[in-house]
């Protein structure tokens, strides 16, 4: 047996030993898959995000406005954008920005700048 083989092997039969066992460990491997989008701590649109993320340009620069939000909204807004408008940069400076993604009202725009 090739040792990727018997690593796979390894890994299996430990994940039907642990899911066997009472306790946390099992609780752990019955805990469901997160869906398409990641699990935010407040409700976000995902849609919308996601939409934003196929329309940016791919090398391009963006500057998230959150006006009003608090800080765990445009923090969780800010993760959400690293992780579906890349490889477009978010950028610090309004001046460098070629694009800006506000979010208010509970709705995402996209403009030009």
């Amino acid at each position: 047996m090739s040792p990727s083989a018997a690593a796979v092997a390894a890994g299996l039969v430990l994940a039907a030993v642990v899911a066997a066992l009472p306790g946390p460990g099992r609780r752990l491997a019955e805990i469901p898959g997160d869906g398409p989008d990641p699990v935010y701590d407040v409700p976000l649109p995902a849609a919308q995000i996601r939409a934003i993320g196929r329309r940016l340009p791919d090398e391009s620069t963006y500057l998230l406005r959150t006006p009003g939000a608090t800080p765990l909204v445009a923090g969780n807004l800010k993760a959400a954008g690293q992780l579906f408008f890349a490889p477009a940069l978010p950028a610090q400076d309004a001046r460098v920005a070629q694009w800006e993604v506000v979010y208010a009202h509970r709705t995402l725009t996209l403009r030009p700048r």
